[in-house]
């Protein structure tokens, strides 16, 4: 049966009923306001005290004292007494928090919704389209710009975000101008390259966050078009760049050359001055004439030292001092 109502949480009406396990020890029951609705009013006795949530809030649980704000990006499914929200659809979008309805981003329909787990806060081109560095999604209805030549324009796509195309190569961030790499793509990486803060190798147009052209390009190349060889590679004759070869030790071949050089030039050295110190005798210089001629005198070396050993013969030690 129903009594005197008292004071529980935020019912809208309460009852005193029977209680068969407490002995028929009356209760107190309390029937909460509905989603949708909410109560400031503690103890109350009717469905009057329970609000509808007012434009741009909602409220899915029951006893509630107070209605949720619609978030940026979604909307209220309905204008008065919403019990949820949801994201704006492709299309549209909603900047603001505490909304019914979503702004429609385009009637060219060259726009699409972007989408995150925070809903659709702006408009972005819709895929083989762009939007200018210059122009922004609310510039008006003709801001999204066909995609470029050599590059894949995905939803969202911007001028810096522009992907080129493997084989291909553009200056900077702001450039349209995609040009093809001689090299093709074993030079050229391409890719959409937006990089962290700084600045590039070669150019400055474009800092912080920066873009550097160089990222265009595969490992071992960089400058225009990735026709420039990167320190510790080399270019072969067809232009293509590779790792330079290294000894064991860790010396180079250029390293390694100079050390023979150097080497054969210090035991040539030794020679002259061991056979200058022996002054040899005619018997000695004939035996080695003789073994020198036994190798053929269409050698150059060779008629060389028959020379100067001939000389020698001749002149004694002075002729040998001018080995």
């Amino acid at each position: 049966y129903h009594g005197n109502c008292t004071a529980v949480d935020n019912c809208f009406s309460c009852k005193i009923v029977p209680d068969a396990e407490n002995g028929n020890t009356n209760t107190a029951l309390c029937f909460p306001c509905p989603p949708g609705t909410y109560s400031t009013t503690v103890g109350a006795v009717d469905s009057s005290s329970c609000l509808a949530c007012p434009e741009g809030t909602y409220m899915s649980s029951s006893g509630s004292t107070s209605c949720k704000p619609v978030p940026e990006g979604s909307y209220a499914l309905a204008s008065l007494g919403a019990v949820a929200s949801s994201l704006c659809p492709s299309g549209t979008y909603t900047d603001e928090s505490e909304s019914f309805v979503c702004k429609s981003c385009s009637t060219m329909n060259e726009f699409l919704t972007s989408e995150s787990l925070n809903g659709s806060l702006a408009c972005v081109c819709m895929a083989s389209y762009y939007m200018p560095t210059n122009l922004s999604w609310d510039s008006g209805d003709d801001v999204c710009e066909e995609c470029v030549d050599n590059a894949v324009c995905l939803a969202g796509t911007t001028t810096v975000t522009l992907d080129v195309v493997k084989g291909f190569w553009r200056t900077w961030a702001e450039s349209l101008e995609v040009l093809e790499c001689p090299l093709g793509e074993g030079a050229c990486s391409g890719g959409t390259n937006v990089t962290d803060a700084g600045v590039c190798p070669w150019t400055n147009k474009y800092k912080g966050p920066a873009w550097c052209a160089d990222d265009y390009c595969n490992r071992g190349y960089t400058g225009p078009l990735c026709a420039v060889c990167v320190k510790g590679y080399f270019s072969t004759f067809d232009g293509i760049c590779e790792l330079c070869p290294a000894s064991s030790d860790g010396l180079s071949v250029l390293e390694q050359f100079l050390i023979i050089a150097f080497g054969a030039l210090a035991v040539l050295l030794i020679v002259v001055l061991v056979i200058h110190k022996m002054n040899c005798k005619r018997a000695v210089l004939d035996f080695c004439i003789t073994s020198v001629e036994g190798e053929g005198e269409d050698n150059l070396f060779n008629l060389l030292v028959i020379e100067r050993f001939s000389a020698l013969k001749a002149g004694g030690r002075f002729a040998l001092q001018h080995f």
